[in-house]
């Protein structure tokens, strides 16, 4: 009626065709979009479809006739009498063609997708759509909810350190920061000389090496950040597997070195300890390599009326292989782990060590299950979903640096004492001793057993200590053998001669049961 009366400014209605379109008074132009430049006209047509039940025959005669029809003629054709419009753009800049339709109207358009078709079901998007709307018309939702709601239903949400939405982003930033740098701070006290009784387990760098690692399980959190794509998940797989070896390499070392009997591959370890430790670092590298073959997928999770997410997912055969490998290959060097720490337990010199590395390994491990348990769980939030993750993360990183480095600082604050002053007042009090090696001996001895009481040590004990002394002097194995009781050596060729002919299990109880025999026999030599 107002198109009668000719009383509009502007009309917004579909494109028609001649002859109806030469009834119209109106200039066509684009919709004018936000901002200068952008049009919001949104493309439609119409949908053609073959039923699948008609034959052969006529299902290639159908074929044929639509080739005919989305030919290139043919729709120059009907475009030059404006009976369509064409998505065939390169006609849009035929001579011919332009001197009847409105060519400049469609090469300057720049059309939106219709929603309705970027969304596999249509007709859910279209109720999801209407029932907004109906609850902003009718309902208590405000503008603002009912636009979140409508752009929830394809947007995909992450983590990231925008406040606008979440803190969750922010607040893992900060605690992993600062939790980081207070890791690396304590670092420091591996140089104080008064702390250096409590942390004779490992050797500087190893510390170090067992630290970063605790680090690198930290800020796996960063994976998470951001719109998820390829490189996350690679990035979480390589930082999560270095971050294993470079906390549990060192105490597999150690383990592998005070091995109550020697053997050959304690000699190689001993002498190549470096080479021992790059060689599972470049395995681990070796391992997510081969995830460059077929990396992960990224998976979308859609969430009714909620956050729609997505995750890293391993789809592909073998991606899925590598991925049990990799599990398979941290059991395997936790099982190891674990049997050397039972053949060592009755090491007084290192039991206390060992019973605080197992509580790390204790909860690790039930980590581990529960990561692979989420795999199989349909967690459907995003909040809940990342905060498991994280917190699981979380966890481990803090729960090793704890029991494998950080309680070390704790006790040698409450048993500080000043090594070299009691070193010091010993050597004066002994300097009447006649016996250069003798006064060594108890100098040693004083200052082991004022850091730790007679029951505990959280290093090598002082026959250890004398054990290292002696191997490195030639003249001492002798007197060393000499002064092994009779029993004791007859226990030894006992223990050796059993050893051959008993089961693996058997050896394995025999050392745990004679291991602090086997210690302090100083016969341990590396050649």
């Amino acid at each position: 009626m107002l198109m009668g009366m000719r009383r509009s400014i502007f009309l917004k209605y579909w494109i028609l065709n001649e002859p109806l379109i030469n009834l119209i008074d109106y200039d066509i132009t684009r919709l004018p979009g936000s901002k200068e430049g952008i049009s919001t006209s949104v493309p439609s047509g119409f949908n053609i479809g073959i039923d699948k039940d008609i034959g052969d025959e006529r299902i290639d005669a159908a074929i044929t006739t639509l080739l005919f029809l989305s030919s290139k003629d043919i729709q120059k054709r009907y475009l030059k009498n404006r009976q369509l419009i064409t998505a065939i753009n390169s006609l849009y800049y035929d001579e011919e063609v332009c001197k009847k339709a409105d060519c400049e109207l469609f090469i300057n358009m720049q059309p939106l997708s219709d929603p309705f078709f970027t969304i596999k079901d249509g007709g859910s998007y279209s109720t999801k759509y209407r029932n907004y709307v109906f609850d902003y018309l009718y309902g208590d939702s405000t503008p603002q909810q009912v636009q979140n709601k409508i752009l929830d239903i394809e947007r995909i949400h992450f983590i990231s350190l925008d406040t606008t939405d979440s803190y969750l982003g922010l607040t893992i930033t900060i605690m992993v920061i600062t939790i980081a740098s207070l890791m690396l701070l304590s670092l420091l006290f591996l140089f104080r000389e008064n702390f250096n009784p409590f942390f004779s387990f490992l050797s500087t760098d190893f510390w170090m090496s067992t630290v970063f690692g605790c680090i690198f399980i930290l800020c796996l959190s960063f994976t998470y950040f951001g719109e998820i794509t390829y490189i996350n998940c690679y990035l979480y797989s390589l930082i999560q597997s270095l971050g294993i070896s470079l906390t549990l390499i060192p105490i597999l070392y150690k383990l592998i070195v005070k091995f109550p009997e020697v053997n050959k591959i304690s000699r190689w370890v001993k002498k190549h300890k470096y080479t021992f430790f790059l060689f599972f670092v470049i395995l681990d590298n070796v391992w997510n390599a081969l995830l460059l073959i077929k990396p992960y997928s990224i998976e979308k999770i859609m969430v009714e009326d909620g956050q729609n997410f997505t995750i890293c997912k391993a789809k592909s055969t073998i991606c899925k292989l590598i991925i049990i490998l990799k599990w398979v290959y941290i059991a395997i060097l936790f099982l190891i782990l674990i049997i050397l720490i039972f053949i060592e337990w009755n090491i007084k010199a290192i039991n206390y060590d060992l019973t605080f590395i197992m509580s790390a390994f204790y909860i690790d491990i039930l980590a581990f299950f529960i990561f692979i348990g989420l795999n199989y769980m349909n967690v459907r939030n995003l909040v809940l979903y990342y905060l498991i993750h994280l917190i699981l993360n979380f966890i481990i990183a803090i729960s090793n640096y704890i029991f494998i480095f950080g309680y070390r600082l704790i006790l040698a604050f409450a048993r500080k004492t000043n090594v070299r002053i009691q070193l010091i007042n010993k050597i004066n009090n002994s300097f009447i001793e006649k016996d250069g090696t003798e006064l060594k001996s108890n100098v040693v001895d004083s200052v082991q057993t004022s850091c730790f009481s007679k029951n505990e040590s959280f290093s090598e004990s002082n026959n250890y200590n004398n054990s290292e002394y002696n191997n490195n002097n030639p003249s001492f194995i002798n007197r060393s053998g000499e002064n092994m009781s009779s029993s004791h050596k007859k226990s030894k060729e006992t223990m050796s001669s059993s050893h051959a002919k008993s089961s693996v299990f058997t050896k394995i109880m025999d050392y745990h049961n004679n291991a602090d025999a086997y210690h302090n026999s100083n016969e341990i030599i590396y050649e």
